[in-house]
């Protein structure tokens, strides 16, 4: 009786550690997800590193843990993290790579802000001087209209002058103008006074300034 009785304290005793181990490994993990992890951890990886064992201590546990034996024994020691990543059962050091991670990717994020902000300048910047060509390119076509406008106006004031004259005295002075100009100035007269006018042209020029009405398509106005 007094075996069993015992039996039964003992029991009772185990159980209540497992329920306050499992009580401490619950609020552990709460800890861990609530943002106190890296704390939690740090203070771990301290007593850690006070309760490590010497170096003699090391090296005899390296090589019990290297005979055949203890790795038949125990299959979870040939399996191995990926190159670079720390084990999860060693918390310190998956914390510090965990905290080196979060470093390398915030410098990362810190990147990317910075060139997205010089891309937003340049954009700016090409849109400024865009506008500012779209501008001068719009001078230019009105430079150009206005030049155009110049030119008629002074071609017509020349038209005026030559119909006012004899067809020879038109044809003499004619002759040492420029053949696209004559042709320009022959198209916008009356077709009775061009034919007079090229009529007392020299033959070379007058078959020239011919020639050229037929091609640019421009015969005098009837």
């Amino acid at each position: 009786m007094k075996v069993k009785g015992l039996f039964s304290v003992i029991l009772l005793i185990s159980c209540g550690l497992i329920i306050a181990t499992v009580i401490q490994g619950l609020h552990f993990i709460k800890e861990m997800n609530s943002g106190k992890g890296i704390q939690i951890a740090k203070e771990i990886e301290a007593a850690y590193a006070q309760n490590a064992p010497k170096s003699s201590d090391k090296k005899a546990h390296t090589s019990k843990s290297n005979s055949g034996t203890d790795s038949a024994k125990n299959p979870a020691v040939d399996k191995q993290a990926p190159a670079g990543i720390p084990d999860k059962t060693n918390i310190p050091s998956y914390i510090k790579y965990l905290e080196k991670k979060e470093k390398e990717l915030e410098m990362r994020e810190k990147a990317l802000k910075e060139k997205e902000a010089l891309l937003k300048e340049l954009e700016k910047d090409i849109n400024a001087k865009l506008a500012k060509l779209e501008e001068i390119q719009k001078g230019i076509e009105e430079f150009k209209k206005q030049q155009a406008q110049l030119a008629n106006q002074k071609i017509d004031s020349i038209v005026k002058i030559y119909t006012t004259m004899k067809p020879k005295d038109a044809a003499a002075l004619l002759e040492k103008l420029d053949d696209d100009l004559v042709v320009e100035i022959v198209s916008r007269m009356k077709t009775e006074q061009a034919a007079k006018i090229i009529a007392s042209m020299s033959v070379k020029k007058a078959a020239v300034i011919s020639e050229k009405l037929t091609k640019t398509q421009k015969p005098p106005f009837p």
